[in-house]
């Protein structure tokens, strides 16, 4: 029997018949139903990125996305952003040709960043390519509804991780550890103001001290995460007020992602009808 090829641009369903075929291939095929899929996801390429910042004060980056060679019209991507905790994904289902900006990039002090992007089919299906980028800031910043805030004197970052993890203990001496998903992550972040020179930051951190919401941590070692930031000390010696934050990682929320995607104006107008 000869191999048949189908070339399907959608989801199918075929029906093979036997029909007037010599006996051994009816036997073989005889009421034989197969499910096509749709066609494999395609890999984005060409897509590139420009950086928005002034100096020190870190601000976005913003991807161009271009539909990928062989890709539908119900194609679309979802798009991460990469730490060295892994990737989050940020937004989801944006049109394969269109521009991304993105307010709460991760940076880092002479170190390359990427965002992913996948293409995604109308069945799920994913092809996805890392876009590096290059980002420098050496500052802790942090992002709520008053700031931001960024603090760049005498740094000082120490993470800790946490598993979340019980542990029976029998009579036999045995013990089993039984695991939830996840782990726990703590930042300790110290830094000086000079308060001569920037009131406004002595302000700021005041007023983070008493924001009752979760904030968008990012460091110069490339951490972005949203957390609940503790403003544990504010100790002034003459000039200098040194700080210590602490801040406990929690589930990334809709206002540190990117905005929905939105058609631009015009798109989705009706027809004028005469």
């Amino acid at each position: 029997m000869s191999d048949i090829i189908l070339d399907v641009q959608a989801p199918a369903t075929i029906q093979l018949d036997a029909g007037n075929a010599d006996p051994v291939a009816r036997d073989e095929i005889a009421a034989l139903t197969a499910r096509v899929a749709a066609l494999e996801a395609a890999m984005p390429d060409a897509i590139t990125y420009t950086v928005d910042a002034d100096g020190n004060h870190v601000q976005a980056v913003t991807l161009t996305l271009t539909a990928p060679t062989g890709s539908v019209e119900t194609d679309v991507y979802d798009i991460y952003r990469l730490t060295g905790d892994g990737a989050q994904l940020i937004g989801q289902s944006w049109p394969l040709t269109s521009s991304v900006v993105d307010q709460f990039a991760p940076f880092g002090t002479g170190m390359e960043l990427a965002y992913r992007v996948a293409c995604r089919t109308a069945d799920g299906d994913e092809s996805w390519t890392d876009v590096p980028y290059l980002l420098d800031g050496d500052v802790i910043r942090i992002d709520w509804p008053s700031g931001p805030v960024e603090l760049p004197y005498n740094i000082a970052i120490a993470d800790g991780y946490g598993k979340d993890v019980s542990v029976s203990a029998y009579l036999d001496g045995q013990r089993d550890a039984h695991f939830n998903q996840g782990v726990a992550r703590t930042g300790k972040l110290s830094t000086d103001i000079i308060r001569l020179d920037d009131q406004r930051t002595v302000a700021l951190v005041r007023d983070l001290a008493r924001y009752a919401g979760t904030a968008f941590v990012r460091t110069p070692d490339g951490s972005a995460y949203e957390a609940v930031v503790q403003v544990t000390d504010m100790s002034t010696t003459g000039a200098i007020t040194a700080v210590t934050l602490d801040a406990q990682e929690v589930r990334l929320t809709d206002a540190h992602m990117l905005p929905p995607w939105t058609s631009p104006p015009g798109d989705n107008e009706p027809e004028e009808v005469t």
